[in-house]
């Protein structure tokens, strides 16, 4: 097949809202030897509650290792992240009871028009069986998904890239690993932070044209002590902001033109900011002067519930958000100031993010989208952090895997610490709990012992369900500090994983509301603190938390502003001894526990 005829094939597939027999003649491209076998499957029923049906469509075998192929109507739930787990959990079962050791999955909806392409592995632990020997363990570790939001309202850049690639590489005979690869987050991050740096510089040198321009905005400038670095970097963060705000669908909700009320949050135009740079929303002369300043600090930074949050000069609802990244950097006169940055330069920025899909779910190792992720503009902004001219370079690191590993340890020695449970029951929860939370609600919910479903592998420990209360109680009230925040790897995996346990432990609680949102927000105002030297660093995490928390607000009639985390995160020097004149350190505690 031509080139041309396999961009054809696969945007027909992923330009569009599933089809199953696109799907399958998709897979039978990228497979040279797939027989089709579709059998309808049978639904376990701790997942009827999230799976309406199921079809195995076939398998195929790189000569190593086999690899089934499946899609998956869903059942639409209150719970995205409940619901997410259930899906793996329901594809690793599969796998596990049908000896496969990987699935390629379409994962689709009563909206047929976006859904998910997956990429679910199972994963097996060695351990030492009774004769003394190392083996594969028979204890079963949560399944790893990497998906792509596809369909008739999602770019499809990333996705066509990828799979172009592999169907001409491999000749239709790819290994697993090749597959695994096309799935891999590192391939977007690596093209996002490259053109997002091209971006910044862009905006940079632009801002320095205006500033030479204008001697009333240099002024303002220097006056208010502004680098051209620092505003350029807080300025993309904002427009890349926004973007997290389409998704959602809070931005530029109009009223019905049937009753005259404005509709829901959530309904609001995908492409909102492509409609403003357009000129579709408002007519205007600069793009960052009568568009975005005001965006930013009225529309997003005022409270107009008063008015049902109706935004006059775009004649649209827009949220009222609050926090610090809606505040003008330096407290800047941006009324008076009219600095005249190029539309084109916003125009480049907007056409480079309208190529990238954006996700406002902050991945885990477990759950990853092929898609920029708040985790990912950590990486960015931090990247950034020595970025000075077109020369400069920046470096990846810290793996989402090694920090997820570190706040899992972390958790489970202070519960080892405050509890009498034993650290094996502990991991047990905090590693794995994932794969019991379905049986664990049906537990719940036919009042059943855990032996009456007679695999003890998908149960809690005993220890576990009979102290849960204590448990989330500590969870509740455990303080997180990170003395060097950088772009919040740490506090937000803490954060990630707070949720996750208190999640698993949810189904034993009566009443009450536990909402993975709930619990987020609570988390962000009582548990977690951090401090770092750069106020960028600073500002990343903070965006961070309140996109964690916009991901998760289901509220279709108000939208809680965001709290509000200056004393929290804060711009310091975590390492000085004294402020103020006051020792922050007490040298002679050291002594004390020396003697004791």
């Amino acid at each position: 097949m031509k080139e041309e005829e396999i961009v054809r094939l696969i945007d027909g597939v992923f330009k569009n809202a599933f089809n199953p027999g696109r799907y399958m003649e998709f897979v039978q491209e990228l497979f040279s030897d797939f027989r089709v076998f579709l059998k309808r499957l049978s639904i376990w029923r701790e997942f009827k509650g999230y799976v309406d049906e199921a079809y195995s469509v076939g398998t195929y075998s790189d000569g190593r290792y086999t690899v089934a192929v499946l899609y998956v109507r869903l059942t639409r739930v209150a719970s995205r992240d409940r619901a997410r787990t259930m899906q793996r959990n329901f594809i690793a079962k599969f796998l596990s009871e049908e000896g496969r050791d990987a699935a390629l999955v379409a994962f689709y909806g009563d909206d047929h028009e976006d859904w998910r392409f997956s990429f679910v592995r199972l994963e097996y632990e060695l351990g030492t069986g009774d004769d003394g020997r190392i083996r594969t363990s028979v204890k079963l570790t949560p399944a790893r998904r990497f998906s792509y939001l596809v369909g008739k309202n999602e770019p499809n850049h990333t996705c066509r890239k990828q799979f172009l690639d592999l169907i001409q590489k491999t000749n239709g005979r790819p290994a697993l690993a090749d597959i695994e690869e096309r799935f891999s987050v590192e391939n977007v991050t690596k093209e996002f932070f490259e053109k997002y740096k091209a971006c910044y510089l862009d905006l940079m040198e632009s801002l320095e044209r205006a500033l030479d321009a204008d001697p009333i905005c240099r002024a303002e400038f220097t006056e208010k002590e502004i680098s051209t670095v620092d505003f350029s970097k807080k300025l993309l963060g904002q427009i890349v902001f926004l973007y997290f705000l389409q998704k959602k669908g809070w931005l530029g909700v109009r009223r019905d033109p049937a009753t005259g009320r404005f509709q829901e949050w959530g309904t609001g135009p995908k492409d909102f900011m492509r409609r403003l740079y357009d000129g579709e929303i408002v007519p205007y002369e600069s793009f960052f002067n009568d568009i975005l300043e005001p965006l930013f600090y009225e529309a997003l930074a005022e409270d107009r519930s008063i008015n049902e949050d109706y935004y006059s000069r775009f004649r649209c609802k827009i949220p009222f958000l609050n926090g610090g990244l809606f505040e003008p950097i330096q407290n800047y006169n941006w009324v008076s100031t009219n600095l005249e940055i190029g539309n084109e330069v916003f125009g480049d920025i907007l056409r480079t993010f309208d190529e990238f899909n954006f996700t406002i779910k902050e991945d885990e190792p477990l759950e990853r989208e092929v898609a920029v992720d708040p985790e990912m503009l950590g990486k960015v902004f931090e990247n950034l952090l020595d970025v000075t001219d077109r020369k400069s370079k920046g470096a990846f690191y810290t793996p989402r895997d090694i920090v997820h590993y570190m706040c899992q340890q972390s958790l489970i020695g202070y519960l080892a610490s405050h509890t009498s449970i034993s650290r094996d029951d502990l991991e047990v929860f905090i590693r794995r709990g994932d794969v019991t939370l379905g049986m664990t609600i049906h537990m719940q919910e036919n009042g059943q012992d855990g032996e009456w479903f007679g695999d003890a592998r998908f149960t809690l420990p005993e220890s576990i369900r009979n102290h849960y209360a204590e448990i989330d109680r500590l969870l509740r009230s455990i303080r997180v500090v990170d003395p060097a925040v950088g772009s919040g790897a740490f506090p937000v995996g803490m954060m990630n994983e707070i949720v996750k346990a208190r999640s698993i432990l949810t189904p034993f609680f009566a009443g009450g509301d536990r909402s993975v949102y709930e619990l987020k927000r609570q988390a962000i105002e009582q548990s977690l603190y951090g401090v770092d030297l750069d106020s960028s660093a600073v500002d990343i995490t903070k965006l961070r938390f309140w996109l964690s928390l916009i991901v998760d607000e289901e509220n279709i009639e108000t939208i809680r502003p965001l709290p509000n985390l200056d004393h929290r995160i804060m711009c310091g020097n975590s390492l000085v001894d004294e402020f103020e004149g006051v020792s922050l350190f007490d040298e002679s505690l050291l002594v004390e526990a020396e003697d004791g």
